[in-house]
């Protein structure tokens, strides 16, 4: 800009700083489509802004083709005087998938590795937090837009576990609405 203007960069350089200006940072967004995206936005975020009560709350999440990645050595703790260690390199061990639940109440993450994102893969993984949730309790998944989640199979067996209700994202998100601040 400076060069532009024909002045010296220092004035233009206390000016971005002085105000925050970021000019050569990019931000992008993609419009949802989806037809019931506010619909969805409000039954998702309501969760967390209005917990239920013997209830409890998971944001769940796909992720598929993770690198299934090992460390060539092992990483060296922290010292007083020195930062933890790790090698630069890893071996490769192909993909996995990678199901994953937040209990958002206490931060517990729940995750299972499978070669594929299938409909047995998934319902296996509902069965983790079926085992590991008292009996008392309501389990709500905010789940996000993988194929299986609304397949017949799984709707005949959220009908059969009663207690399980799923909420999804919108489409175009990468992700479930997880809580901040």
């Amino acid at each position: 800009m400076a060069k532009e203007l024909g002045m010296d960069p220092g004035p233009v350089h206390r000016v971005w700083r002085r105000y925050g200006l970021k000019p050569h940072l990019k931000q992008s967004f993609k419009l949802s489509h989806d037809r019931p995206f506010e619909e969805k936005v409000v039954d998702g975020a309501g969760l967390y802004q209005n917990p239920l009560e013997k209830a409890i709350v998971f944001s769940g999440v796909e992720t598929p083709q993770t690198p299934a990645l090992e460390r060539t050595q092992a990483i060296l703790p922290m010292g007083k005087n020195w930062p933890e260690g790790r090698p630069h390199d890893h071996r490769r061990h192909g993909t996995v998938d990678l199901f994953a639940a937040l209990n958002i109440l206490d931060g517990r993450v729940v995750t299972g590795y499978y070669p594929q994102p299938t409909l047995k893969e998934f319902l296996t993984f509902m069965h983790v937090p079926d085992r590991r949730v008292p009996l008392e309790l309501q389990i709500h998944v905010v789940l996000d837009n993988l194929s299986v989640h609304q397949e017949e199979r799984v709707q005949r067996w959220l009908h059969r576990h009663s207690r399980f209700h799923f909420h999804y994202g919108s489409t175009s998100t990468s992700s479930p609405p997880v809580p901040r601040g």
